[in-house]
């Protein structure tokens, strides 16, 4: 209901925007704007949720550290956007949450010792599975494959080098963790068992 709405409203602005365009090309307007409305969607959802439990700040740096990376990793998630948009709220309303008591409650130390971790762990895991792909929007071609694996170390390494950078010069213990949480939950959900949990056929490349 939710997802056939956005998509009518894009219809509607690309329409009354772009009235002289061809049918291929509003075809991939209307797709562009609908994900753009989708994205805008979840994160006020995430926003409003997130400001109720007090971690807002903590919760979109995650959700946005995920959403930098899964764009290039690719990942699984759930079949229809309600679902998506109910499981993205949720998840990254307890990271911020979880980062928030981590960071009162962990040592300096212990808060590094969770990034090398991150790194390590998120490095195999690249390896092994990203880009991952889902049955409608499967990765055929090996070029894309490959570039797609190669954009999501860069991304995933910067992401990596802010956090250490931010340890080094003092930043709020929760923020290095909301970015650390927000990593470490996004390369899961391009393993196997994320794919089996979700119930979404996994594509092998």
């Amino acid at each position: 209901m939710v997802e056939s709405k956005i998509n009518i409203i894009s219809e509607k602005i690309i329409d009354f925007l772009y009235k002289g365009v061809g049918q291929d090309e509003k075809e991939v307007m209307v797709y562009g704007l609908k994900i753009l409305l989708s994205t805008l969607m979840n994160f006020l959802l995430i926003f409003i949720v997130a400001s109720l439990l007090g971690v807002t700040k903590l919760a979109l740096i995650a959700a946005i550290t995920a959403g930098v990376i899964r764009k290039f990793s690719g990942g699984v998630h759930a079949s229809t956007f309600k679902g998506c948009a109910i499981v993205g709220t949720i998840i990254f309303s307890l990271l911020g949450l979880l980062a928030y008591y981590l960071g009162l409650r962990l040592s300096r130390g212990m808060i590094e010792l969770i990034l090398w971790i991150v790194f390590f762990i998120g490095s195999i895991l690249i390896y092994y599975y990203a880009p991952a792909g889902i049955k409608e929007k499967p990765i055929h071609s090996l070029n894309d494959q490959i570039k797609f694996k190669i954009y999501s170390f860069i991304i995933f390494f910067i992401l990596i080098l802010i956090g250490l950078f931010g340890h080094i010069l003092n930043f709020k213990e929760q923020y290095i963790l909301a970015i650390s949480l927000g990593v470490f939950w996004q390369l899961l959900t391009i393993t196997p068992l994320a794919y089996r949990l979700f119930n979404r056929e996994y594509i092998r490349r």
